[in-house]
C-alpha cells in the first residue's frame, strides 16, 4: 500500500513538473515527444491531439497533433472514417474519460463502418486506448488519445495523466496560433469557490465551513462553471487553473 502511494506521489510529480515546462515548449513536435516521453511509463506509445470534427471537417482537419503509427492517419483520412468512429461519437455525449473502443459502444451489424474504423486501428496495433474529451480554450470541443498494444494506467495515475494532456493541449493551439476565446471574469467569491472544490472540498464542505448556505454555493460553482464554458466542475477547475484563475 505505502509503494502505490510512493508511486502515486512520483507521478504527481512528474505532472506537475510537466506542467511547469510546458510554456517553454517551442514546437507541437517537442510538446509531443516531450509528454511522448512521460506516457512510456504506462505502455503508451502513440497519442493525438484533435478537435472533434464537424459535419464538413475531415481527420485532417481536426488533427493538431499526433504520434501515430506510421501509415495509419494517411489510411485513415483517405477512407473518411472520421464521422463514423465510435471514439469520437461517445466523445460528443461524455465529458468524462473513457477507454477507446471499450466504452464505446457501436453495432457491428448496422454500423459497418464503425467497425471498418476499429478494424483499421487494430490492422496498426492500436488495441487499447484511453480518450480524455474536454472544451477547449477554444470554446470548441476537443479530445486527447492515448493508444497502443496494451495500456496500464492505475486509478492513482488518471489525475496526473489529465492534468497533462489538458496543458499539452493548451500548448500546441497556443503554437499552432489557435485563437482562445477569452474566458469571462470570475468574481473573487467564484474563484474562492472553484478554489475550494480544486482542494478537494465538496459543496457541503464549503458550506459548512462558511457563512453560506449549500444553495448559494451551488449556484456560484454553477455560474462559474457557465462562465468558463465548461461541461463539469472538474473541467472548470482545469481550466481555472490554466488560465492562471486560481492556483492548485
Amino acid at each position: 500500500m505505502e509503494r502505490n502511494g510512493q508511486a502515486g506521489k512520483i507521478m504527481q510529480r512528474a505532472a506537475f513538473e510537466f506542467i511547469e515546462n510546458v510554456d517553454r515548449f517551442s514546437s507541437a513536435d517537442e510538446v509531443m515527444a516531450r509528454i511522448g516521453a512521460a506516457l512510456h511509463r504506462w505502455g503508451i506509445e502513440n497519442h493525438m491531439f484533435s478537435f472533434i470534427a464537424l459535419p464538413t471537417e475531415t481527420f485532417a482537419d481536426i488533427a493538431l497533433a499526433s504520434r501515430l503509427p506510421a501509415g495509419l492517419f494517411d489510411a485513415y483520412n483517405e477512407l473518411d472514417l472520421v464521422h463514423h468512429d465510435p471514439g469520437f461519437r461517445h466523445a460528443q455525449r461524455t465529458d468524462h474519460p473513457f477507454r477507446w473502443f471499450k466504452e464505446a459502444l457501436y453495432d457491428p451489424e448496422t454500423e459497418p463502418r464503425a467497425q471498418e474504423t476499429v478494424d483499421l486501428c487494430r490492422d496498426f496495433g492500436l488495441v487499447d486506448g484511453i480518450v480524455i474529451p474536454f472544451a477547449t480554450t477554444a470554446r470548441r470541443l476537443g479530445q486527447v488519445w492515448f493508444g497502443g498494444p496494451k495500456l496500464d494506467v492505475p486509478k492513482r495515475d488518471e489525475p496526473a495523466l489529465h492534468l497533462m494532456a489538458l496543458y499539452a493541449f493548451d500548448r500546441v493551439l497556443q503554437i499552432k496560433g489557435v485563437e482562445a476565446t477569452a474566458a469571462k471574469t470570475l468574481t473573487a467569491r467564484e474563484r474562492e469557490m472553484l478554489t475550494l472544490i480544486a482542494s478537494g472540498k465538496t459543496a457541503q464542505d464549503i458550506a459548512d465551513a462558511t457563512s453560506l448556505s449549500k444553495r448559494t454555493v451551488r449556484m456560484h460553482l454553477d455560474n462559474s462553471r457557465s462562465k468558463l464554458g465548461a461541461a463539469t466542475l472538474a473541467q472548470a477547475v482545469m481550466i481555472a487553473i490554466r488560465q492562471r484563475m486560481i492556483m492548485p
